[in-house]
Parts: structure tokens; sequence; C-alpha cells
């Protein structure tokens, strides 16, 4: 009993510590990643016309979320952060338990600390991005089938699967974890698998049937997706050997970096031991699940239809890491609070991006330049600064979205220069943030009515002159 005391004393602590970091951490964070910016300007549009999504290339429960926290406080910037903070820490709880009924009381602590504090997840929290979220989903889901299959409790199958349906709304990793678990039921209680199949299907099919019927295509999300990637982006283009090696190399090393390499080693010794040993049980099912999630990521990214981003990783963490937690029940307690300080530490010095644990721009005095967007603008032209300025502007101007022209930066993103072009001959207020000598600079160089404002690096802020023949610098 004294023990278990204590136990639960060290797991509020780590609880403790993890709130306070986050709280330290979260004025200091910006939203620097395109896609949480499109998810907020996208989850803004559902609740100015809330409806329920029938088809769409994303899925659309991360909107509903995202929308729900604005019904609360109306706050583009902040909102969606906080929510995604808030189920952050959320999800450290079901993650420990997990892996103390699994695995080892003393090294349940240990997974707990790495996933509260692990480089990769931390950093994605305090943006808009759907992975947080799901991942929320998904790991509670893990835990509520782990004590279902220990206990044979009908109910838990029911809410797993019921948590899984929604997981699978946000990202599509959440149908295969669904489709691998139910194959594995089958085998072990066809009645079980039953249960859980009738609640885990429930957005699977409605996705696919709203799908068919609206658009046609059943699979809108996947053709969408292929067309960015492989058309758009043209992902495929100029792929060489060093290309596709790293492509095959970089979401294990991902996973490396997320939780370190001693609790790689000691989950990646755990899976296979388990995969190997007989029997139907959980750690069987934990294992193969991160054997196929990994294949999966893999084959996917060197075929270049997913994108090479840590942001990703978070399956392979939660998927893993608790079979880590029988390596760290042999080690002493200062070696794993060293392990966690490296993990941190290293991701600082990495040279790649994406991975440190404060979500930042590079150039602060650059990241200012929104400051200098005159007030009375009615429509915002933002050039291709990079992926990461364009959009933290665009989120930070706190203009209207509908009034916000980004030029995106893939190689055959559509051309706005019309578009830019309309807006500053129809008469309303334009401020535009150029890149100097892009096409779009090239584009308005004979343009007599724009008004320098500001510059700094290589980005030039002008606004149209009110008055004609004005002099441009």
């Amino acid at each position: 009993m004294q023990q278990k005391s204590a136990h639960q004393s060290y797991f509020l602590g780590i609880m403790i510590l993890a709130i306070v970091a986050r709280i330290f951490v979260f004025p200091f964070a910006q939203t620097i990643d395109a896609d949480a910016v499109s998810r907020t300007f996208l989850s803004m549009d559902w609740l100015e016309h809330p409806k329920w999504i029938g088809e769409g290339v994303w899925l659309p429960i991360h909107y509903y979320l995202n929308g729900f926290a604005l019904m609360i406080w109306n706050d583009q910037v902040f909102s969606p952060a906080v929510l995604n903070t808030l189920l952050s820490i959320a999800s450290i709880p079901p993650i420990y338990h997990l892996s103390k009924r699994e695995f080892s009381i003393n090294g349940a602590l240990f997974v707990a600390a790495i996933f509260a504090f692990s480089p990769i997840l931390f950093r994605n929290q305090f943006m808009a991005l759907s992975e947080t979220s799901y991942l929320f989903f998904v790991v509670h889901a893990l835990n509520l089938l782990s004590k279902g299959m220990k206990d044979e409790r009908i109910v838990l199958f029911a809410l797993s699967g019921l948590l899984l349906t929604v997981a699978a709304g946000i990202r599509y990793e959440a149908w295969l974890i669904m489709a691998v678990i139910g194959l594995f039921l089958v085998f072990r209680s066809f009645k079980n698998a039953f249960i859980y199949g009738s609640f885990a299907l429930l957005f699977p099919i409605s996705w696919l049937v709203s799908n068919y019927l609206l658009s046609g295509n059943a699979f809108t999300s996947l053709s969408g997706n292929h067309r960015w990637t492989l058309e758009i982006m043209d992902n495929n283009a100029n792929v060489d050997l060093e290309t596709s090696l790293r492509r095959i190399w970089f979401f294990p090393f991902s996973l490396l970096i997320a939780i370190g390499p001693p609790a790689a080693y000691f989950a990646l010794k755990g899976s296979f031991r388990e995969i190997r040993a007989n029997g139907w049980n959980f750690k069987k099912l934990l294992g193969i699940l991160f054997i196929l999630m990994l294949l999966f990521f893999i084959y996917n990214s060197f075929q270049g239809t997913l994108l090479l981003q840590h942001r990703f990783i978070g399956s392979l963490v939660i998927l893993t890491l608790p079979f880590a937690a029988l390596g760290f029940q042999q080690l002493s307690f200062q070696r794993v609070v060293l392990h966690l300080f490296v993990v941190i530490g290293l991701s600082f010095v990495y040279n790649m991006d994406n991975i440190s644990p404060l979500p930042r721009l590079n150039d602060q005095e650059k990241a200012k330049l929104y400051q200098e967007i005159p007030s009375n603008s009615d429509y915002l032209v933002i050039d291709v600064l990079g992926w990461d300025y364009a959009y933290y502007y665009a989120l930070m101007s706190r203009m209207d979205r509908k009034k916000i022209i980004l030029v995106e930066g893939a190689m055959n993103s559509p051309d706005r220069s019309a578009e830019i072009q309309a807006v500053l001959n129809s008469g309303a207020n334009v401020t535009l943030m150029i890149r100097k000598e892009s096409p779009i600079d090239s584009l308005l160089k004979e343009r007599k009515d724009l008004l320098f404002i500001s510059e700094y690096d290589d980005v030039c802020i002008k606004k149209n002159s009110p008055s004609k023949g004005a002099i441009s610098k």
C-alpha cells in the first residue's frame, strides 16, 4: 500500500511538472505551421455555418473540436492552442495506466515522463494541428482496450471502438489501427470483435458513403491528398538515390528523436519479443500495430504520398513507448532523468527542422513584421515568404481570412497574379507583403500607385496609394 501511494505521488509530480512546463512555454510559442493556420481558418469557416461535413480532403472532426473551442473563446491565435495543450495533458494518464497494467509499475512512470516531454509531441500541442487531438482519442482507446482484454468487459470494447471512430474522423492513421485491432479481436473473440467493430466503423462508413453520394468518389480525401503531394507539390520530381534513402530512414530516425535511443532500443526489443510470444494478448497486438504502422509510414513516404514531417510521429510513439517500461524498470531514476534531458537537449541541436520543443520562428525581428500591417487594410496579399512566415503573418494579422490572398510556394501552386491585380484595381485598401525579386514583385514594379511602408531582410511591405501618381519605392 505504501509503495502504491509513493507511485501515485511520483505520477502526480510528473503531471504537475508537465502542466507547469506547458504554462511556462505557452507565451513564447508561435503558430508557424502552415497546416495549423489552414485548419484554424477552416474551423472558423465551420463555426460561421455549423453543419455536418460530408466530404473533403481533410477529415472533419478536427474542425468541430477547434470550432467549439473558438465558440468558447473567440481567439483564432490562442483558442486552438489552448485546446491542444489541454488534450496533451489529458493524454498522459492513459499511457501511464496502460504501461503500468501491461508492463511495469516502475517503468510506467518513466514512460509517462518521456511521453509528457517528448520534444516533437510537446511542440505539436502549441499549434492547431490534428496530431494532438488524434493521439488523445487513440491513447485513451488503447488504454480501454487493454483493460477490456484483461477484464473481458464488453462495455470497454464498445467505448474503445467509439473513441477510435472519433480518431478516425481526425486522421487516417486511426483507420489502420482500427482495422488491425478488429482483425486481431476476431481471432480472440468474435463477440468482442463485433461489439468493438459496431462502434469503431461508425465514422468510416458514414464518411465513405457521404463522400460517394456528394462527390461520386468514396475516397475523395485520399485522391485530394495524392493530388496535393504528387501534382501540386510535385513531391516525386527529381527523386535521386539520396532522397529515396532519406524517405526510408526518416520516420525511424524521427522516432529516435522523439523518445531517445535508449527508449527506442527497449521498445523495439520488447515489441519484437511480444510478437514472437504465444497467445493473443494486448502486448502482441501493440507490437503488431507498431510494425505495421512503421511499414505504412515508410511505404507511403517512399512513394511520395506522405511528406517527411516529424509531426506525424505520434502514432509510432504511443505504439512503441509502453514497451520501454520494462527496460526502464532496470535503470536508476537519475539515469532516466539524464536520458530525458539528453532527448530534449538534442532536439535543439539536431540540424533538422520542426523538432525543437518550442515552435518559434528563427528571426523574431522578421516575425514582428505583421505589426506593420495598416489597421484599415481591406485586403492582405502575402507573397511566397516561406510556409512558416507567410502563414504566421496571415494568422497574426487577425484579418478576415477571406480577404487574405496567400501566394503558396508549392511547385505547381495556382497563379494568383490576376486576383492580386483585381483587388488593387478595385479601389479597396490593399496591403502587400512582398518578397524582393519574386515574380509578384516583378509583376508590380510597373505600378505607380504603391506606397512603401516598411522592409526587413527580403520582405517589403507596401500599400496601394489613395491618390493616383504616387511614387513607389
